[in-house]
């Protein structure tokens, strides 16, 4: 059946069944919905469309919320990727605690140390500083790319430059997919004049990232 078709609600319960399976696990909320042969677990990343509707569009808040609350009844147990998205289920659906699982994402295999050589082309390819701390992620509104405590103009930044023995701040360096649609980041950057202290390097291949978030 092709992903996140109807079609998979009725296939992959039967598939189920004629593998006599122990368990079954959805890596996400868009799952079979209709009781299954065996128990069933669900991992649950983020309730990002129930708490920021206004980040999907009104036909897929809808959908959004029928499929999550399928997802959270019909499941045996669910698993939460934080403890915050953890704490999100159990107020937005009445979860008894007990049912759901805290289980940290762990990195790839592949986010091992770099070759030396490696590192510095990938800095090169994409004119990075000597220093920098590095935001991996969307511009989406809601993954705030700028609220986190390094950037400059914050209070731990303040406090760097303050410091009685001097300290050259490192450059914030946003990395990840640009959507177009949300230019909130850059226009806030140019509003406080932090274009020289802030590098945005949108569209980073995935091959770079390993040598992107390593320090020489």
């Amino acid at each position: 059946a092709r992903p996140f078709s109807l079609a998979e609600q009725v296939q992959l319960p039967r598939l189920v069944r004629q593998l006599r399976l122990d368990i079954f696990h959805a890596p996400y909320y868009i799952k079979p919905y209709t009781p299954l042969a065996c128990p069933s677990v669900v991992t649950i990343h983020d309730l990002i469309g129930l708490l920021l509707p206004q980040t999907l569009p009104l036909h897929g808040r809808y959908l959004y919320r029928l499929t999550m609350w399928l997802a959270v009844r019909t499941a045996t147990r669910i698993i939460a990727v934080s403890r915050s998205a953890r704490d999100d289920i159990v107020a937005a659906y009445g979860i008894p605690p007990e049912r759901i699982a805290h289980i940290p994402e762990a990195a790839d295999p592949r986010f091992c140390p770099q070759p030396p050589d490696r590192v510095t082309a990938v800095r090169s390819r994409y004119g990075l500083p000597a220093q920098y701390v590095l935001y991996l992620g969307a511009n989406k509104p809601h993954q705030k790319p700028l609220r986190g405590s390094c950037w400059p103009g914050n209070a731990c930044c303040n406090r760097v430059c303050q410091h009685p023995i001097p300290i050259v701040p490192p450059h914030l360096v946003i990395a990840g997919h640009y959507d177009p649609r949300y230019p909130q980041a850059q226009d806030l950057v140019r509003e406080r004049n932090l274009t020289s202290s802030v590098l945005f390097v949108p569209n980073v291949a995935e091959a770079d990232v390993p040598g992107a978030l390593q320090w020489r």
